[in-house]
């Protein structure tokens, strides 16, 4: 579901509906918002094969509970660097500091393994063969999930900021799993901070002529430039203009 597409606008257009309609109750619109986020990622990547695989969400579920987890558990920790006790100091800036890596392992674990698994076995195994070593290297079906550097980096720095004492934990999991997987800028970016998202998913949401405006002239120019730009390809492209062949979502 590409975002300059009719399949796009079929989608936005009940969810912002749905949106203003639940101005009243945060705790639904939260919940509106984040099933709308999961959906969209779920049904947006054309994997080879389909259908898309389970653990894209399961990737984005991970990181989430994580960086949720790693937070919390981190901000506990801080008044404790300001004990009168040395060793108590030292504990908890011990403990910050396994957290933070925690986090770091985690997230750029799974990254690393789905951006460059393939990568290391193909030159283990050339290495290998250039030593004279028998060495036969697994077969690895791996499809890079969409959007995973954007989401991975979000949801990571949210623990830095913890960590380095700029940001109060989210003590609503509803609402920082929204600011991990909101669909807007879940698979192209940008990365957003959290001190940026957060606060306005607790503002109700109100109506300014002025922003709307802006937003869809905004909105208009951007999907005006998306689609030339895909049209020009298309057209420039011998290979664009044959008959297409479902990407293995190889891209993020």
């Amino acid at each position: 579901m590409l975002f300059p597409t009719f399949d796009y606008l079929v989608f936005l257009v009940p969810i912002l509906v749905a949106f203003w309609a639940l101005g009243h109750r945060p705790v639904a619109r939260v919940l509106l918002l984040l099933g709308a986020s999961y959906f969209f990622y779920m049904a947006g990547p054309k994997t080879d094969p389909p259908p898309t695989p389970w653990y894209f969400a399961g990737l984005l579920v991970f990181s989430t509970a994580l960086d949720y987890f790693v937070g919390h558990q981190i901000h506990r920790r801080t008044p404790l660097l300001h004990h009168s006790d040395p060793a108590v100091a030292a504990r908890a800036k011990r403990g910050r500091n396994l957290l933070l890596l925690l986090s770091l392992v985690g997230n750029l674990g799974l990254l690393g393994y789905f951006k460059y698994v393939d990568f290391f076995v193909d030159t283990f195994a050339d290495l290998a063969d250039a030593l004279g070593v028998p060495f036969v290297a697994p077969h690895i079906e791996t499809i890079l999930p969409v959007g995973i550097s954007f989401y991975t980096f979000q949801s990571l720095s949210y623990s830095i900021d913890v960590w380095r004492e700029r940001l109060t934990p989210e003590p609503s999991f509803r609402k920082f799993a929204l600011f991990v997987t909101f669909f807007p800028q879940l698979v192209a970016g940008p990365i957003v901070r959290a001190n940026e998202l957060l606060p306005q998913l607790h503002r109700r949401p109100r109506l300014n002529p002025l922003a709307m405006e802006e937003g869809c002239s905004r909105s208009a120019r951007a999907w005006s430039r998306r689609s030339c730009s895909a049209t020009g390809s298309r057209s420039s492209s011998p290979i664009a203009s044959s008959t297409p062949r479902a990407p293995s979502a190889r891209s993020s």
